[in-house]
């Protein structure tokens, strides 16, 4: 059975018509998962001390750089630590001083070894206070150069501690947080990476190195492509599969992409050069493989089906085991030429 067509419906129905050409072959594992961040292109930014939020200048998905002001808390017992630690230091100058008074003293064998050793004492112990509290106040951004001038800060601001995006605000203004409660998630999408699970059949074919073509369940459309920089040497128990990681290629295009995003990959174990028709060239008629002929007659082409014996199906390609045949076969939308060829057997029923 033979279909005919004009040349003005090949171009309607965007027909490919040419010989079987030679093209790259992939032979690929399936994968799934979702994008991901390293640890350390991720923050959790908490309430080191009780305070009060006095003023947010963030807003959720705003860029921010590392050491930008938040926000700002403030509470009485922040200044409460900066004037004791203002007071704990000119204790400690005397102590020092009263310390190295009776080391010399000593020295002259004035004054006894216990009367030293209490000097001592009291002014490593009054020196540990006075940097425990210095270590606070530089967590909390104190400058302590100006506060060694007498200057005592009402607010505290709250720093980013990477560059990145603000992802979350857990707080208000106004509202109370406690010691290590969180205020601020900020994620940095420059090191964003694919996370996918690879099933234990497949385990032993994917290595560092290998290229994945992955798309978002959001965009199946848009393929993004990647290389798998670290294959986990321990399997995940539901299901049964090992996590690779793989490195995002052209990242400047990935502003779409977001962190815990899903999405669906193919991970390329091989490739070879092959004489190959696409799946969209071909039809499966009762179970097998048919392509379809090309041949020009006059202004018209004429198509005939051709089963497919000598191939192989190889993700979406038809892979010829020896060479094909040297005639013209259409390339792409076999499914037009089918439904024609439909069309036509019932009309000659009827």
């Amino acid at each position: 059975t033979k279909v005919i067509l004009p040349e003005s419906k090949i171009k309607d129905l965007n027909l490919n018509i040419g010989k079987v050409g030679k093209m790259m072959i992939y032979k690929t594992v399936q994968a799934n998962g979702k994008l991901s961040v390293p640890p350390y292109n991720s923050a959790l930014i908490t309430a080191i001390v009780g305070a009060n939020i006095q003023d947010i200048f963030v807003l959720d998905g705003e860029k921010v750089k590392k050491g930008q002001t938040l926000a700002l808390i403030a509470h009485p017992n922040l200044i409460q630590m900066q004037t004791d630690f203002l007071k704990k230091t000119e204790e400690l100058n005397f102590l020092e001083s009263e310390y190295t008074r009776r080391k010399t003293m000593f020295e002259e064998n004035a004054i006894s070894g216990k009367a030293l050793l209490e000097a001592e004492t009291q002014y490593k112990s009054k020196l540990a206070e006075v940097n425990g509290l210095q270590k606070q106040l530089q967590q909390l951004q104190v400058d302590m150069n100006k506060l060694k001038k007498g200057e005592i800060i009402a607010q505290i601001p709250v720093k980013s501690p990477i560059d990145g995006f603000v992802e979350q605000i857990f707080v208000q203004i106004g509202q109370y947080v406690s010691e290590q409660q969180p205020m601020f998630s900020v994620l940095n999408n420059n090191h964003l990476h694919a996370d996918l699970l690879v099933y234990e059949e497949n385990a032993d074919k994917v290595k560092i190195g290998q290229k994945v073509i992955f798309h978002t369940q959001s965009s199946l459309t848009k393929n993004y492509k990647a290389q798998i920089i670290a294959v986990s040497k321990s399997f995940e128990e539901q299901p049964k599969a090992i996590h690779i990681h793989a490195d995002i290629d052209d990242k400047e295009n990935t502003d779409n992409l977001i962190s815990g995003m899903f999405i669906e990959g193919s991970i390329i174990i091989d490739s070879t050069d092959a004489f190959a028709l696409s799946e969209r060239a071909v039809v499966i008629e009762n179970s097998n493989p048919v392509a379809f002929t090309a041949k020009k007659v006059n202004d018209n082409w004429q198509f005939e089906p051709v089963l497919l014996t000598n191939v192989v199906k190889q993700d979406s390609f038809y892979v010829f085991n020896n060479q094909p045949p040297d005639n013209l076969f259409v390339r792409n939308n076999a499914y037009y030429i089918i439904s024609e060829l439909k069309k036509d057997e019932m009309a000659d029923d009827d």
